[in-house]
C-alpha cells in the first residue's frame, strides 16, 4: 500500500503540470516515467513473492498494464498532447501484458497465451495504425514459437510417460499455434504489399508463416505418432510404419 501510494503520487506530479498546460514531452520526462513504472514494479514483485508464495504476482502485472492504458487511452483522446508520450504509455502496457503470461502462468500455458497475444495486436494494429504495436506482435509471435520448441520437449522428452492420444498438451498447443499464425497470416492480405519491418517485406513475411504452420502441424503429427506407438507398442518399430504413412498423407493433402 506504502508503495503503490508512492507510485500514484509521482505519477500525478508528472502529469499534473503537463495536463494543465499541455506540451512535449523532454527525455528526461520519458525516463521519470519508465523509472517510476519500473521502480514500483520491482518493488511490487519483491514483496508479493511472501504473499501466497507470490500467486499474485501475475495479477499485479496486469493490473499495471491495465493502468497505463487508461491512461494511454485518455491522453490519446486529447488531441493536442504529446502523441510520442501516449507511444510510450502503449509500450508500457503492451510490456507487462506480456509479461503477464510467464510471471502468472506455466508450460503451455504462457504458449497459448503468446499466441493469442500476438493475434490480437496485431489486429490492434491494423486498426488503430500504432506500428509500436505491430513491432511487439511480431516479437511475441517469435516468443510463441521458441515456447512451444519448449513445450514439446519437455512434453515428449519421456517416452515413458503416457499421454492421452491427441488431447495432450503437446498436440493441443501445437494445433493452437498453427492456428494462430495462419489468422496471423490472414490478417496479412490487409496489408499492402511492401514492407512489414524494415526491409522485410510482407510477403517474405507471409511466405514464412505459411512455410512455418506448415512444418508445425508436420511435427505435431510426427511427435504424437512417435510417442504414443512408443509408449503403447514398444519394441514393435510399427512407429516407423505410421511415420511413414503419415508423412506421404500429408505431402499428398499439400
Amino acid at each position: 500500500l506504502f508503495a503503490s501510494l508512492f507510485y500514484i503520487l509521482f505519477i500525478i506530479m508528472q502529469l499534473a503540470n503537463h495536463i494543465k498546460r499541455p506540451q512535449q514531452f523532454t527525455r528526461y520526462d520519458f525516463m521519470l516515467l519508465i523509472a517510476i513504472n519500473s521502480a514500483y514494479y520491482g518493488a511490487g514483485m519483491i514483496l508479493l513473492q511472501y504473499w501466497n508464495h507470490g500467486e499474485w504476482q501475475g495479477l499485479f502485472t496486469a493490473f499495471l498494464a491495465l493502468f497505463n492504458c487508461a491512461m494511454a487511452w485518455i491522453f490519446f483522446r486529447q488531441q493536442k498532447f504529446d502523441r510520442n508520450f501516449v507511444f510510450l504509455l502503449i509500450g508500457i502496457t503492451l510490456t507487462f501484458l506480456s509479461l503477464t503470461a510467464p510471471v502468472q502462468l506455466e508450460g503451455n500455458y504462457i504458449t497459448l497465451f503468446w499466441a493469442a497475444e500476438c493475434v490480437l495486436l496485431f489486429w490492434f494494429y491494423q486498426q488503430s495504425g500504432i506500428s509500436l504495436a505491430k513491432l511487439t506482435a511480431s516479437i511475441i509471435l517469435i516468443l510463441a514459437l521458441i515456447s512451444l520448441l519448449m513445450d514439446w520437449a519437455q512434453v515428449y522428452s519421456d517416452s515413458a510417460v503416457k499421454l492421452s492420444v491427441i488431447i495432450n498438451k503437446g498436440c493441443i498447443t501445437g494445433i493452437a499455434v498453427s492456428i494462430a499464425y495462419t489468422i496471423f497470416y490472414r490478417l496479412l492480405y490487409k496489408e499492402a504489399n511492401t514492407y512489414f519491418l524494415s526491409k522485410i517485406t510482407v510477403q517474405w513475411v507471409k511466405s514464412g508463416l505459411l512455410s512455418t504452420v506448415s512444418l508445425l502441424l508436420l511435427i505435431v503429427g510426427i511427435l504424437e505418432i512417435q510417442h504414443q506407438f512408443l509408449n503403447r507398442f514398444p519394441e514393435t518399430n510399427l512407429h516407423y510404419i505410421y511415420l511413414q504413412l503419415y508423412v506421404a498423407f500429408y505431402i499428398t493433402s499439400l
